[in-house]
């Protein structure tokens, strides 16, 4: 009987120090999700921010691009012109 007694100690002794480390496996885990979380919030946040920028630097591109576009049509115009002055004198 005694023998029985100190073999249900061990198992009981042995069931909370898993009952223990499966407690501490389930906060590590619990913390490690929540940073998860925080950062992939933060990534998402960054992403947007990011895209929302990239559109206008692309317009502002588009928009510098279509400017100078014109500047060197009415330039190309200009010489063309002064081209069919000379022609005719």
């Amino acid at each position: 009987m005694q023998q029985l007694h100190g073999t249900v100690q061990q198992l009981q002794s042995l069931i909370n120090q898993i009952q223990s480390g499966v407690i501490k496996t389930e906060n590590a885990a619990y913390q490690i999700k929540s940073n998860t979380d925080e950062k992939t919030t933060r990534l998402e946040k960054l992403m947007q921010e990011s895209s929302t920028s990239s559109s206008c630097v692309f317009w502002t591109f588009i928009i510098l691009f279509q400017i100078f576009f014109l500047f060197v049509f009415f330039y190309w115009k200009k010489q063309q012109d002064e081209k069919k002055k000379a022609h005719f004198y």
